[in-house]
């Protein structure tokens, strides 16, 4: 019946014309349904490609309309980055009196203006979070302050310039030069079973570069004693314009170049040394000054692979009290962490070389080991964020015995930090004096630096007794006026 309705009835006829003509009218059926759905498919098809020009299109014009938006909104910020740096440029030479707060990682440090004096009224200043950069040597760098930082071991700082090294030598009668300052730094670096006490060793850019007669580098002499090879970055002191006769610390200047020259040669950590003088005031402008020297030297110091350490040197010249010491370290302090902070420096891959809080050196009143530990403890505490790995103290022209005995009482109870030591005259004084540039005094001036470096290595972990110490290490070593 359906076949019969879909045929014509002029072409009913027999039942084979009716088969033959239903087979006839079904092919030809098909093969009009397949071109017709040919001719949809391609209509489809040119529809699609139509759609896809027009939204092509649409997509240019939208780019090039984001182009010149982009565009409008760079030049407006650009303008607004002029008139804000213009502002701050104004406002660089006023002091600051207020308190601050600032954020950095899990660590909250006070940031207080160097001329508020402590207990008085001030505002206080919103709190930000600071973004902490992570570079690619972020992993390095925490392992290298790790290793630093490890359990009865210290810095040997053997940075002396020449000019300083020369005086050493001159104390022995030796003349300054290259071969007699080479064979001083050889002795030190090639002292068998050091590395049991140091895990650093600070170097003046000329060691870094020596090798030992036998033509061993020096820092293979140290990789060898799992030390760790640093380096002075920083150009020396100069005299600070507009302060009341203080100084500031060059060197920023090609330091990023530097420090990845240094990196190449094995270094991989840095020390830069500016100072802060209380007989001076220490007026706010020098504060800052040191401030962001150094926070500066360490932002560019962690691009380049080297862990910093941050050393703000409060001198013991002058007859100041032990509190007054207190005060003038929290402001500097504090102003040093603030400025770290701003720098997105990674507190957990410096080290700090800060001096012990002491009274001045011209005091009528000595401070125990016992009140020097809590003076310092007490100032660490309010000023460092534990992140830090590790507080490695100057000896700042203390006897070795001083250096020693105090470094022993601040570590009688558990620290947030790493507290040791990073001595230079307090490590090498004794062993100057027994080696007196003579070759058959080598093992003994090498035997009195393990004396030294075992003391020290004893103090950092809470264990020193001054029994059986020499004169000779009990003399103090502090000039007046010392410069590096």
């Amino acid at each position: 019946m359906v076949m019969k309705r879909a045929i014509p009835k002029t072409l009913w006829g027999t039942m084979f014309d009716k088969v033959i003509t239903a087979k006839g009218f079904l092919k030809d059926f098909e093969k009009r349904s397949a071109k017709n759905e040919k001719d949809e498919t391609s209509t489809l098809f040119a529809n699609l490609v139509s759609e896809e020009k027009r939204l092509k299109h649409k997509k240019t014009e939208s780019a090039h309309l984001a182009t010149i938006s982009k565009d409008k909104r760079n030049k407006k910020m650009k303008i607004n980055k002029e008139i804000v740096g213009t502002t701050l440029q104004k406002k660089q030479h006023k002091e600051p009196t207020e308190y601050g707060y600032f954020f950095c990682g899990a660590a909250a440090c006070l940031h207080q203006s160097f001329n508020q004096r402590p207990g008085s009224a001030g505002p206080l200043r919103s709190r930000r979070l600071s973004v902490i950069r992570a570079g690619s040597y972020a992993d390095e760098l925490l392992k290298t302050a790790k290793s630093i930082a490890s359990p009865g071991r210290g810095i040997l700082a053997i940075d002396e310039s020449n000019a300083t090294c020369g005086k050493r030598l001159a104390s022995i009668g030796l003349d300054n030069t290259e071969t007699n300052r080479q064979a001083y730094r050889q002795l030190l670096l090639t002292t068998p079973g050091l590395g049991d006490y140091i895990s650093g060793a600070i170097l003046f850019e000329e060691t870094l570069y020596q090798s030992t007669t036998d033509g061993k580098k020096f820092v293979d002499c140290l990789r060898d004693e799992n030390i760790v090879p640093g380096i002075k970055v920083d150009k020396g002191l100069v005299p600070l314009p507009g302060s009341n006769n203080e100084s500031w610390c060059q060197g920023l200047d090609g330091l990023a170049s530097r420090s990845a020259e240094y990196y190449k040669q094995g270094a991989r950590f840095a020390k830069w040394r500016t100072v802060v003088s209380i007989p001076c005031g220490p007026s706010a402008l020098a504060v800052k000054e040191a401030a962001w020297g150094l926070a500066r030297y360490a932002a560019i110091s962690q691009d380049n692979g080297l862990v910093p350490i941050v050393e703000p040197e409060i001198l013991l010249d002058g007859d100041h009290s032990i509190e007054r010491t207190l005060e003038v370290a929290e402001r500097g302090w504090s102003e040093v962490f603030y400025y770290l902070a701003e720098n997105n420096v990674v507190f957990e891959g410096i080290l700090l070389k800060p001096s012990m809080v002491t009274p001045g050196a011209e005091h009528k009143e000595k401070a125990s080991p016992e009140t020097i530990a809590k003076y310092t403890l007490t100032m660490l505490k309010r000023r460092v964020p534990p992140a830090v790995p590790g507080i490695m103290f100057l000896s700042g022209g203390q006897s070795e015995v001083e250096a020693t005995l105090n470094l022993n009482a601040m570590n009688k109870s558990p620290n947030p930090w790493h507290v040791s030591f990073s001595y230079a005259r307090a490590l090498q004084n004794t062993v100057l004096k027994t080696w007196q540039g003579r070759p058959e005094n080598l093992e003994a001036a090498q035997k009195s630096l393990l004396v030294r470096a075992k003391a020290n290595s004893l103090a950092q972990l809470g264990k020193y007794s001054a029994e059986g110490e020499s004169e000779e290490a009990k003399k103090g070593m502090f000039v007046k006026g010392y410069t590096y």
